[in-house]
């Protein structure tokens, strides 16, 4: 791939997104699971939301941001562990 002035792009992320479910309460036990005969109430939770960037040859990358930004999600999203919830391509 060809861009920024004609630098080789070699990874390139278009509106990658993550989100994982926050389940509000788990069945302790087969027999609970059973007799409620639902999934439990739960919300989602973006770890990564609409992320795009471009990394040239011969460019340096860096992540930062706090506990619980996403930055291991990404990265994980990036090999092959785990794959995104949404993506773009192009």
């Amino acid at each position: 791939m060809k861009d920024h002035d004609d630098e080789e792009v070699v990874v390139r992320v278009r509106g990658a997104s993550k989100s994982f479910r926050i389940y509000h309460r788990r069945e302790t036990t087969l027999k609970e699971a059973v007799i409620r005969r639902r999934r439990g109430l739960y919300e989602e939770f973006a770890a990564v939301d609409d992320v795009s960037f471009d990394v040239t040859r011969r460019q340096a990358l860096g992540i930062i941001g706090r506990n619980g930004s996403g930055k291991s999600t990404l990265l994980k999203m990036l090999a092959p562990s785990s794959s995104p919830t949404r993506a773009r391509s192009r």
